[in-house]
């Protein structure tokens, strides 16, 4: 059971959202292929940023997809790139919460970084996370009475509160730097944009 924790806790650390450190490569219907580091996704079409050019990547017409040499399933491609999505229009909303409130707010309960990120698959893949693990470590201690359960249990949750914290603080700092960044506001706008795909994936 401790050891399917442990593997739980290693996909926590992962990430679920999309962001700028993810290097992807997409393989097209015509066989083409397009990789670069995630810029956004926006419009059906997936940007990605290389060789100073963003390629506009029509999601509709990838068949395969890597993520720094993993494969990735197109179904949790598409969530992810929806969550990026909401990611980004959360932050356009307003500034980003201070990364260090982010880490103290996932130190005392994992998902409440994401959470104040606006990461919602992150948010419940930690929660369900803490609430099975206190759960069982409450039975452990009060039903059970079995300090063998129980430690080994709060053990690793107090390890996954710090994998969260860790990496909410990250993903807080590379969200306040690319709000702070002119030159990352404006990208759309100041690299050119090659399309891949066939014009009627492009977007236009």
């Amino acid at each position: 059971m401790l050891a399917g924790w442990v593997a739980w806790l290693g996909l926590c650390a992962v990430g679920w959202g999309m962001d700028g450190n993810d290097r992807l490569k997409v393989e097209l219907v015509h066989g083409q292929e397009a990789e670069g580091y995630f810029y956004r996704y926006e419009g059906g079409r997936i940007l990605l940023s290389a060789d100073g050019r963003l390629y506009a990547v029509p999601l509709d017409q990838v068949i395969q997809a890597t993520r720094a040499g993993t494969p990735m399933p197109l179904d949790q491609l598409r969530a992810e790139l929806e969550d990026a999505a909401a990611q980004e229009a959360a932050r356009a909303a307003g500034p980003a919460p201070a990364p260090v409130h982010v880490a103290l707010a996932s130190a005392a309960w994992a998902g409440a970084g994401p959470a104040m990120l606006g990461d919602r698959r992150q948010f419940w893949a930690y929660t369900s996370a803490e609430l099975v693990l206190l759960g069982g470590a409450a039975y452990g201690a009060l039903g059970a009475r079995s300090p063998g359960v129980t430690v080994p249990l709060v053990g690793v949750d107090v390890l996954l509160r710090v994998v969260a914290a860790r990496e909410s603080k990250r993903r807080a700092e590379a969200v306040r730097r690319r709000q702070g960044d002119p030159r990352a506001r404006s990208a759309p706008n100041a690299l050119p944009i090659v399309p891949v795909g066939t014009p009627s994936g492009a977007g236009g």
